[in-house]
């Protein structure tokens, strides 16, 4: 089940996970502007939380095998839609929003089923190790993908990883833990639940901000195009050591004090991007951040899943880390060109500091919550 569920969760962000071959592949076969790319990127972005959200609604009421193949299924329709629409802006539109928001559901489902599941804190890391995993096959496969078929060829490998994971939806429980079907927003919007989620926020707000400009941060003080690349590629690999170290960090430590490193390492990692800059200074913070970011990303979920009783939240955090990740450059963009990027670092480092507070009140408000109601039944 374990190796099914992983495998499931990465194939439902294959897209996502190497959208920069993905975006490159539409620029070379559709001859896409920057601009298009970008409107579509968003759109299908915003598909797919629309869909992390709406999971609440049935991810408790039917069979999650059932539910993994019809996702699936539907998938592989909508791959297979983009060698027969035509390829034009609303047809290519409508067809990345289905996909977007197949993919937020399948992603959704799958952290369900981790959060139910036996070691969930444990899974998290090695979930985050193996999207990182896949990540660097991508890129490393790009550039042959590209050049013998661009974004044909990509949609062909994503329909055929569909089908190839249907044979591993029997692999899924048929079911969750024994709550509630169905639990209404309002009734979620606790204290703790609520901080946390502003914690994934906060964290994926530190995470846009830096991923949209680390390169123009890097260029802007005269490094090589081929040594920022480098750094950025070594970065990722390491990024993979993240994913292990939370897993195996899973209840050795404590979740608060681990996230503390994460944001610690963050904000050191950034603040080597003050100029002067230099390569090994670059390669050096690359390699710092992966690292950090994906330590950190697992114990997200681990924190909501701790925190949440009610198996609502997490399927939907996905949602929130979106919200994140989009105000991250929306707000850099802002700042950059009265300040320039200067601003990208006190931001990057500012969303990792308030991200682990807000975790750190949220198990606060936690443990009174508990301690209350255990004095009250007492009395």
């Amino acid at each position: 089940m374990l190796i099914g569920v992983t495998v499931l969760n990465v194939v439902a962000l294959a897209g996502p996970l190497v959208l920069p071959l993905f975006n490159e592949g539409l620029q070379r076969s559709l001859h896409l502007s920057a601009a298009e790319i970008g409107e579509l990127t968003a759109l299908g972005m915003m598909s797919a939380v629309l869909s992390n959200l709406l999971t609440k609604y049935w991810v408790r009421r039917f069979r999650w095998p059932s539910s993994a193949r019809v996702l699936l299924i539907g998938l592989i329709v909508a791959d297979l839609l983009w060698f027969v629409c035509e390829r034009g802006w609303m047809p290519l539109l409508a067809v990345q929003c289905l996909i977007g928001f197949l993919s937020g559901s399948l992603y959704s489902l799958t952290l369900a089923v981790i959060g139910d599941g036996r070691h969930p804190d444990r899974m998290f890391g090695v979930i985050m190790a193996a999207q990182v995993g896949f990540q660097v096959i991508g890129f490393f496969a790009g550039p042959l993908i590209l050049r013998h078929g661009a974004i044909d060829l990509l949609i062909a490998i994503f329909a055929l990883l569909n089908a190839a994971s249907l044979l591993l939806t029997g692999v899924l429980p048929a079911r969750g833990r024994s709550l509630a079907t169905t639990v209404s927003f309002v009734s979620l919007l606790r204290l703790p639940i609520v901080l946390g989620l502003a914690g994934c926020v906060f964290f994926m707000l530190n995470v846009g901000a830096y991923w949209t400009y680390v390169e123009l941060i890097g260029r802007h003080a005269g490094l090589g195009e081929a040594d920022v690349s480098n750094s950025l590629a070594a970065g990722v690999c390491v990024g993979l050591l993240g994913g292990l170290a939370a897993s195996w960090g899973a209840g050795r430590f404590n979740r608060n004090v681990l996230l503390t490193v994460g944001a610690l390492m963050t904000v050191g990692s950034v603040w080597l991007l003050f100029p002067p800059l230099s390569v090994g200074q670059f390669a050096i913070s690359c390699g710092i951040y992966n690292f950090a970011w994906n330590l950190s990303l697992a114990l997200n979920y681990s924190a909501i899943n701790a925190t949440d009783s009610t198996g609502h939240v997490l399927p939907v955090t996905p949602a929130f880390h979106s919200i994140g990740a989009t105000a991250g450059p929306g707000i850099a963009a802002l700042l950059v060109g009265p300040y320039g990027y200067d601003c990208v670092i006190w931001l990057a480092a500012g969303g990792a500091v308030l991200s682990v507070g807000c975790f750190w009140a949220s198990s606060a408000v936690l443990r009174t919550g508990v301690a209350t109601s255990g004095n009250q039944e007492v009395r």
